[in-house]
């Protein structure tokens, strides 16, 4: 986020933003922030991708209870149903998450929306 900041910082409409004399506190805080937002919202959904595949390979080593057990166990028992079913789940959990981030993208940065 900070890079991220920075670089919006070195923009063209920063420095318009400047010359025109608003407040610091206005061209960071609405400007700059909603510009430099969008990578990092994206890598936090890729992120809750390691996150919801890691819960199977931590709730199972470590015997904790949660989906990740369930589906542990159903693989240990080759319980097919249950796996189709759970990571089904998980995958929509994801993609569901990613659409959700991309709308807030496009919502927060106005260079990607499209029409």
């Amino acid at each position: 986020m900070r890079g991220n900041v920075i670089d919006t910082m070195r923009s063209d409409f920063v420095r318009t933003l400047v010359a025109k004399a608003c407040p610091r506190r206005d061209i960071v805080g609405i400007h700059v922030l909603r510009n430099a937002a969008g990578p990092v919202l994206t890598f936090l959904a890729i992120d809750l991708g390691y996150l919801l595949g890691g819960t199977v390979v931590i709730e199972g080593i470590f015997n904790l209870p949660g989906i990740g057990q369930l589906l542990f166990n159903a693989i240990r028992t080759h319980e097919g149903p249950t796996i189709v079913g759970i990571s089904t789940m998980l995958i929509l959990i994801f993609l569901v998450t990613s659409v959700v981030v991309d709308v807030l993208a496009s919502l927060l940065d106005p260079r990607i929306r499209r029409e």
